[in-house]
């Protein structure tokens, strides 16, 4: 038996579900890294695209407050995604101070393709968990889940 699980069985379940947690965040974003890496995407790049494939198009102004960073990071993040054609700039033809940004349908297909990366990583590990125990996780994530959602 490993030292952290020894650890573990003298912590109070809180304290187990945040070393819990942790190390699965630290799993899935070393392994989000890789799929974002082969797109040559950093994170905030990443979400930026989300959000923008989720509404299709932002003004500028209204990005940098989701993504909570500066007007310039928020630049500089658009900067990338019009370089590599993931997204582009249009002005508003109400105001011609307001500069909106939309995805492409190359960024569509990024976002696609990094989701599908995703939902298989995790599909490959499920697989390995027995059917009951894999059907328990589900159940005690979902009630996990929903307890923190009432928190909001």
């Amino acid at each position: 038996m490993k030292r952290e699980e020894k650890n573990m069985k003298k912590q109070s379940s809180a304290e187990k579900i945040g070393f819990l947690l942790q190390r699965i965040m630290k799993v899935l974003h070393a392994q989000g890294r890789k799929f974002l890496a082969e797109e040559g995407l950093t994170f905030p790049q990443y979400y930026a695209l989300s959000l923008l494939s989720k509404k299709g198009f932002w003004k500028m102004n209204d990005l940098k407050k989701d993504l909570l960073i500066t007007g310039p990071g928020a630049t500089k993040i658009a900067d990338h995604l019009v370089k590599k054609g993931l997204a582009r700039r249009s002005r508003s033809r109400q105001d011609r101070r307001i500069v909106n940004i939309e995805i492409t349908d190359k960024g569509k297909r990024v976002i696609e393709r990094v989701f599908r990366q995703r939902q298989d990583y995790l599909a490959s590990i499920l697989k390995r968990i027995d059917v009951d125990k894999r059907d328990l996780l589900m159940k005690g994530l979902e009630i996990f889940a929903l307890s923190l959602e009432e928190e909001i």
